[in-house]
């Protein structure tokens, strides 16, 4: 798999071309999509490819590279005849938008950043619709996962160091493109792990023992299967699992197998999660021998986003559309600081109370017309009043709200800190009053590190 400047390739290794992608970004209001705009103008495998998951490969780096250029959605026209493309795509979130082409193709959107619709949506399902690498970590329990280098090099080749300038997803070297759980976004994980604990949604992170130890890969639990007959194991992980079937009949020799069906969700080769990480956050007690669950809702939380709270203060009318999920964007004459996460709503006069809070799931800078242009459906403001706020401004911002929730009763600012005061425009919430914050909002664990989640 090689990235050059304009097209994603697939090259056999006698040069010829397996797998072609043509991304290019196109400006919002694209099929009446806001947002910066990722379009597959080409997306093809070769019928001598088939089996060998060269559609998921393609997938996996556009993703990727949408997630770098920091992209809002995904979309591809196709037509309805190819209903092998288009289920590879509703497998991966991908959904038809009402209005086909003038010529009758599909649209096919996939979202990537979750908005007030994701508002409980299940992880996977949420992983699904807006990921990779989107996921979400509330509610779920999270579970380390140890495997052996041979393995992990190749049930996650992408997670092998490699040199940038190559252009590769991963080594020449290693041979490996012809493996399609290697190239797979869905993948098996067979083991005779004790625990019975791990569900559907929750996450799993793959610990490279031996040479590395450290996390490179995490992944969402599709579903787990436990049996004794290698006839079902093999039916269920078909060729997305390092083992033949021979090597699935030896492991039933000494029990009951367990096949974790998941998704690859991150890699995280620059900046892996080392076992003094792990150690260090309490989720282990030691090198883990099997799938271990996190010890305490304390490592859990150490996975959330960490970053700032921000508490600002909105007109009642603009508060309130935030809370129902129709205004998708708050704008704002300056931006919030760089690493603030989420933002606690204060309602200004009359109300004059904190109403709930949401996720800053990105922000968007432009001259006021164009940001006009792209966020107007879901701003919640008129075009007078935008005009009037904006007025003089050469730069204006919208920050997304992402999963927006409002408290059964609002609160009065005292509540969360004697010293507070209606803020004019943005206002950074301390440890102590983030504290009490947490008691009242869903927040998410919002000071804590480790994995994060994309803005």
């Amino acid at each position: 798999m090689r990235s050059q400047r304009d097209a994603l390739v697939v090259l056999h290794p006698e040069r010829r071309l397996l797998g072609l992608c043509l991304p290019k970004t196109e400006p919002g209001g694209e099929h009446g999509v806001p947002g910066s705009l990722h379009k597959l103008s080409t997306f093809k495998v070769a019928a001598e490819a088939s089996g060998y998951k060269y559609g998921e490969l393609l997938l996996k780096a556009v993703f990727d590279q949408a997630a770098t250029e920091g992209h809002d959605g995904l979309f591809v026209t196709v037509f309805p005849r190819h209903e092998g493309l288009r289920s590879l795509l509703e497998d991966f979130g991908f959904m038809a938008l009402p209005s086909p082409t003038g010529l009758g193709e599909l649209v096919m959107h996939k979202p990537l950043r979750p908005g007030p619709e994701a508002a409980g949506m299940d992880a996977l399902d949420l992983h699904v619709r807006y990921g990779p690498p989107a996921m979400t970590l509330d509610a779920t329990r999270a579970f380390v996962v140890p495997v052996r280098p041979r393995w992990h090099r190749v049930l996650f080749p992408d997670a092998e160091r490699t040199p940038e300038e190559t252009g590769a997803l991963f080594p020449a070297d290693l041979a490996l493109g012809a493996q399609p759980f290697g190239n797979a976004l869905r993948k098996a994980y067979i083991c005779h792990a004790k625990t019975r604990r791990i569900r559907k949604g929750d996450a799993l992170l793959f610990y490279r023992s031996g040479d590395e130890r450290a996390v490179f890969v995490v992944g969402v639990c599709e579903s787990v299967h436990v049996s004794g007959d290698p006839d079902e194991i093999a039916g269920v992980v078909g060729r997305q699992t390092v083992y033949t079937y021979d090597d699935i009949v030896r492991q039933t020799l000494n029990g009951l197998v367990v096949a974790i069906m998941f998704r690859q969700a991150r890699v995280l080769s620059r900046d892996p999660i080392t076992i003094a990480d792990l150690l260090g956050a309490e989720v282990l007690r030691g090198h883990p021998q099997s799938a271990t669950e996190f010890r305490s809702e304390k490592g859990v939380r150490w996975l959330r986003p960490p970053g700032r709270i921000a508490l600002l203060s909105i007109r009642p009318a603009y508060a309130a559309a935030i809370m129902d999920g129709s205004k998708r964007v708050e704008f704002r004459r300056r931006p919030p600081a760089a690493d603030v996460t989420h933002v606690v709503v204060y309602a200004s006069s009359p109300v004059q109370r904190v109403v709930g809070s949401f996720d800053v799931v990105g922000l968007d800078r432009a001259a006021p017309d164009e940001l006009w242009a792209r966020w107007s459906v879901v701003g919640g403001i008129g075009r007078v009043d935008f005009d009037t706020y904006f007025k003089d401004s050469e730069s204006a911002y919208a920050i997304r709200v992402g999963r927006p929730r409002s408290l059964p009763l609002p609160i009065r600012l005292a509540r969360l800190g004697v010293d507070l005061r209606p803020p004019q425009s943005f206002q950074y919430l301390r440890d102590e009053v983030l504290a009490r914050a947490e008691e009242h909002l869903d927040l998410g664990g919002a000071t804590n590190g480790g994995i994060t989640q994309p803005a």
